[in-house]
């Protein structure tokens, strides 16, 4: 979240601040790929980067505070926007703690943006909402996950309330299939070839973002830990994070629609 006032309160002293403390090379990781020599990239790195100090190591000496409980609430915003935008979002996992739940959440998200997924049936096909899917992201400490949903004026109630039901029978066996969970698992073992056959895609959107809340062994292990998910896992992480649990719903509409939605708090009941 951008806060005016802050970055308003920002000057060069700040930013050099910023700098001194978390721009060290012991809080970095030098990732470079294409068609290179391993003993080149060292010589190189040597003769540019050797010089470069350490600083003290930015990272907390104790654990950082535990984040308090989620609480359900309603967001409503006015948005000029030619259908209702719906967002509801859960607490997730960590990648550090909860790393199995890590993988489960990539096939889940894998098999539910699927065309052929009983999700992508009933809610897109079926002309209920115009856009959907289910988001499951990945951090350090507590992760995001959720539900994004552009839904026609009229189907916008109806539509939470099946969301519902579809995350309970998510939790229960049978929902996903033995052929859906395998196809994700190759999905993911095949997308890690086409992510490394673009060096620049795989520095930036890859490696970089991977190390920076896991590390590269985590990254280079994904695939190979996703194949050990199966659907007794898949259900479990329904149930211990999205299944009767606090949500943070927000509804973004134009202002004459808002009436027609008519939403309040009963819409956080389960």
């Amino acid at each position: 979240m951008y806060i005016r006032d802050r970055i308003n309160s920002a000057t060069v002293e700040k930013m050099k601040q910023i700098q001194k403390k978390f721009y060290i090379p012991n809080n970095s990781a030098l990732i470079i790929s294409g068609d290179v020599k391993h003993k080149d990239v060292q010589s190189l790195a040597k003769k540019f980067l050797g010089d470069w100090q350490k600083g003290e190591n930015p990272f907390p000496t104790y654990s950082p505070p535990v984040f308090p409980p989620l609480v359900s609430q309603l967001i409503q915003r006015e948005a000029k926007v030619p259908d209702v935008l719906v967002r509801m979002l859960f607490r997730g996992h960590s990648v550090i703690k909860d790393g199995k739940d890590d993988y489960t959440a990539e096939i889940i998200g894998t098999i539910l943006g699927q065309g052929t997924s009983k999700f992508y049936k009933k809610f897109i096909d079926s002309g209920l909402v115009t856009t959907g899917g289910f988001g499951f992201g990945s951090s350090m400490n507590v992760s995001s996950l959720g539900c994004y949903l552009t839904i026609p004026v009229d189907n916008v109630n109806k539509v939470i309330e099946l969301i519902k039901k579809e995350i309970k029978e998510m939790s229960e066996k049978g929902y996903f299939t033995t052929e859906e969970i395998a196809t994700a698992k190759q999905i993911i073992s095949d997308g890690k070839y086409f992510e490394q056959d673009n060096p620049q895609s795989f520095n930036i959107n890859t490696t970089a973002r991977i190390w920076s809340k896991a590390s590269l062994k985590y990254y280079d292990e994904f695939d190979k830990n996703s194949l050990t998910i199966n659907e007794i896992d898949i259900n479990n992480y329904i149930k211990k994070y999205l299944l009767n649990k606090p949500f943070v719903l927000g509804i973004g509409s134009d202002k004459e629609e808002s009436l027609k939605i008519n939403a309040n708090d009963n819409l956080l009941k389960w």
